[in-house]
């Protein structure tokens, strides 16, 4: 039995665990880790493997598995509630940094009118998995800029699906030909609009059916085959295998079964998208990247200026602050992985040489490996420039806040509330029955003109800024809420108006139990993290739902509270507040179900269906977008996409299915 192929992945495996690990104790992107891996093992460093063609068979099916889960992401739902962002920053970003690149290629650098198109397209795409992994683990997905950047990178991947379509009629001796290019976007129009009136009838007919087998191994060579099947259809009608796994993807994404196939592909996906990056960096050749290494950093320090100064563009445009707007820039200035997969596409089609092809590798690497520097410093990075610059803009920006706050008509004694996401709409309500004067500064200008429109005393502009804040009469207030969930915005507005106002009150939510010590030093004199307080919340209900006495569950959250959530973090309840249990609580059922814009349940509030009384289930939570709701109020108003979480006896969990899918109030 012939084990060179076994005995190669072993050693990739084996040094990306090493290589990966040790990255990841630097808090290093594990996509680098795997991309410095390949560098190690090619056959252009050590030498470990020398054949990189099998290894490059299973990368090809990463891409496709790639594109595929990408295709899942992009709801028609979710690419119109973010359509401001998306289409609006995004197009800007891209058409800008291609119309930028082009004409440094092809004025300055002298390529053929297609080599400098092609270069704009792997030079505007960013790395989502970057991206997206770092905003994830730096709770920054709600921020501002982090909404925005996720905004931008969604329109970048669904523009490769294009440029993976132009690139193969870019490239040869004709060049562009607009005649072949029309016949084909129409061609490949015709086929789309074909599989999306098929996926109406036929992804539900076909997986209802596997679904009831209630084989989790059919459904998940299911998903394979529909997954590898479309692109291999539509690569057969002369189109690519990317479109082909793309759309796949967006089929499956307005069914019933998105999050359960998501779910199963994702160990997939990851898989063979490590030994992509690994067969990318065996690419590189280190002998000539060090005798070309002027020209690699020339278009690392290009690609970092040309990437921030259009993101930065970008996002100011669509109503961004400029402290946002920067941040957006600099974590949009590194290559993307799909900037790969289409240079791989670029090398075949001539599009680029081989020296250049060297040359994009090294730098692309590079900015890779930079980019969770660049993006962990950004605030910082940000706040220098803008004071270089001495923006124009400030000083005009606090006339406004000034007067908008004469306007309100508050004189004293307010709450001035920080972010107006669902926390901070949630307050204000409760604030205006209670008669209790409030004043909003929101860095999101959409929010701001739309909430204005309803008669808010909403302002816009950034809470970082100490001329913003005070003219909100931060000296005059009498308690600051921070509802944002930024961790390095929120230290810098608490440490700032604890300085400013001795005095006041000031609430912050945080996510991690670890923020709440360093929150409280800094001057905060309330922190609720919403992990721990999730937990209180679910405990609190499943107990009361088996009859624990309101008055022992109360003694429990009193001390918890009290003791800044140290009992959970250390899973350890003081003898003084324990309860006797008769017996001890079983495991409990939780199910979720998505409500999907055609049904009667959208727009209907808790209080109307009755959820309780009509299956014996009960909810306890809701997740809308990057925001989970527990404790929903009765009035609390159900939308499309919104995830409802609820828990019960096994025959209610049943009976809640069909009620949630068939009602009709």
């Amino acid at each position: 039995m012939e084990l060179g192929f076994l005995e190669s992945l072993v050693i990739v495996f084996g040094v990306s665990v090493l290589v990966v690990f040790i990255l990841y104790r630097l808090k290093i992107p594990s996509l680098v880790g795997f991309l410095v891996a390949g560098i190690i093992i090619g056959p252009h460093a050590i030498g470990l493997i020398k054949n990189i063609s099998e290894i490059e068979t299973f990368a090809e099916i990463g891409v496709i598995l790639l594109l595929f889960a990408l295709g899942m992401e992009f709801s028609v739902a979710k690419l119109l509630r973010m359509k401001r962002i998306v289409f609006g920053a995004g197009s800007i970003q891209v058409g800008f940094t291609i119309l930028i690149t082009f004409v440094i290629a092809y004025i300055l650098l002298k390529f053929s009118f297609a080599e400098a198109i092609f270069w704009g397209f792997i030079i505007t795409l960013s790395s989502t998995a970057i991206v997206i992994k770092y905003l994830n683990d730096n709770n920054e997905i709600r921020t501002p800029h982090g909404r925005t950047l996720i905004g931008i990178v969604l329109f970048q991947d669904l523009c490769v699906v294009f440029f993976s379509i132009l690139i193969p009629f870019m490239g040869g001796d004709s060049g562009f030909n607009f005649t072949e290019i029309f016949l084909l976007l129409l061609r490949a129009s015709i086929i789309i609009v074909f599989v999306f009136i098929g996926s109406n009838w036929l992804v539900p007919l076909i997986f209802d059916q596997i679904v009831k087998t209630q084989s989790r191994e059919l459904f998940i060579i299911s998903i394979m085959l529909f997954c590898v099947g479309t692109a291999v259809f539509t690569h057969k009608l002369g189109l690519s295998i990317s479109l082909g796994a793309f759309l796949a993807g967006m089929m499956l994404s307005e069914s019933e079964y998105a999050h359960q196939a998501t779910a199963d592909i994702i160990p997939f996906k990851e898989s063979f998208m490590g030994l992509f990056f690994v067969s990318v960096g065996m690419l590189l050749n280190l002998n000539f990247a060090f005798h070309n290494i002027l020209a690699v950093l020339s278009l690392v320090v290009g690609l970092f200026i040309i990437k921030t100064f259009v993101g930065f563009i970008a996002t100011a445009f669509v109503g961004f602050t400029n402290k946002t707007a920067l941040i957006t820039g600099l974590g949009l200035a590194q290559i993307g992985e799909f900037s790969f997969v289409l240079a791989m596409q670029g090398r075949i089609h001539h599009l680029i040489s081989e020296n250049y092809y060297q040359i994009f590798i090294a730098a692309s690497i590079l900015s890779m490996i930079g980019a969770p520097f660049v993006m962990r410093y950004a605030p910082n990075i940000a706040t220098e420039i803008l004071k270089l610059l001495k923006l124009k803009n400030t000083n005009n920006r606090k006339k406004i806040i000034h007067k908008e706050y004469e306007r309100s008509g508050i004189k004293s004694d307010h709450v001035i509330i920080i972010g107006y996401g669902f926390n901070g709409k949630n307050l204000s309500k409760i604030l205006k029955e209670a008669n209790i004067p409030y004043i909003i500064i929101e860095s999101d200008f959409s929010v701001v003109k739309k909430y204005k429109q309803k008669g808010e005393p909403i302002v816009y502009g950034d809470a970082t800024s100490t001329e913003v804040i005070e003219n909100l009469g931060l000296k005059k207030a009498k308690m600051v809420v921070c509802t944002i969930s930024n961790a390095i915005t929120q230290r810098i507005i608490i440490s700032y108006c604890r300085k400013s106002n001795p005095n006041i009150h000031i609430i912050v939510r945080t996510r991690y139990i670890k923020s709440v010590e360093d929150l409280h030093k800094l001057g905060a004199n309330e922190v609720i993290p919403e992990e721990y307080e999730t937990s209180i919340e679910i405990f609190n209900r499943v107990l009361s739902y088996y009859q624990v006495s309101q008055n022992d569950i109360n003694k429990i959250v009193d001390y918890i509270r009290d003791n800044n959530y140290e009992a959970l973090w250390e899973m350890n309840l003081d003898k003084k507040i324990h309860v006797d249990f008769s017996k001890s609580i079983p495991e409990i059922d939780v199910r979720s179900f998505t409500i999907k814009t055609h049904m009667d349940i959208v727009g209907k509030s808790i209080r109307q269906l009755n959820v309780r009384q009509q299956t014996g289930a009960t909810i306890i939570g809701i997740k809308r977008e990057y925001e989970f709701v527990t404790n929903p109020h009765p009035d609390f108003t159900f939308s499309e996409n919104d995830i409802i979480l609820y828990t019960g006896e096994p025959d209610s969990l049943i009976r809640t299915i069909d009620f949630f899918k068939n009602t009709h109030i």
